[in-house]
């Protein structure tokens, strides 16, 4: 008797360490396109992390170019840095996610200048190829930059 009452308790154990397994999930929080004006700067990604073991995240890009820092130091968050785009081409990235065997990927598009708007012989704005307009003072110029009228002083 004693015997059969020990075996119920470890079938009952086991039955409850199995159900009790925690499911690992790495689940992307915020949105899986970063679109970044011509700039460039300092953006979060926000992901949960659900895992028996704990540890950390891993985080990689595939164009350094663009995204030139990630950090992973705080749990819940990525932060990356977009460096300025000087070019008239846009730029993009991806940066890959992971922990164990699971992984997101979020891509980061970066707008270059496509347009100098002039009023008034001075550089009101610039267009960039998302369709933002960004009031400026002055640009520096690339070779192909369109520059709608003429500039004659930049201060």
């Amino acid at each position: 008797m004693k015997k059969i009452l020990h075996v119920a308790i470890l079938v009952i154990l086991s039955l409850t360490i199995a159900c009790n397994k925690v499911t690992p999930k790495l689940e992307l929080t915020s949105k899986n396109v970063i679109n970044v004006p011509y700039e460039g700067g300092d953006y979060t990604i926000t992901y949960e992390l659900v895992s028996e073991n704990g540890g950390k995240i891993k985080a990689i890009t595939n164009n350094d170019e663009v995204v030139t820092s990630i950090d992973t130091k705080t749990e819940g968050k990525i932060r990356i840095h977009v460096s300025e785009n000087t070019t008239t081409q846009s730029r993009e990235a991806t940066i890959i996610v992971s922990h164990d065997n699971l992984c997101f990927y979020v891509d980061v598009k970066q707008a270059e200048i496509v347009e100098i708007k002039v009023e008034d012989n001075k550089v009101k704005s610039v267009i960039t190829n998302l369709g933002a307009e960004y009031d400026v003072d002055c640009v520096i110029m690339a070779t192909g930059t369109p520059v709608t009228n003429s500039i004659t002083d930049c201060y």
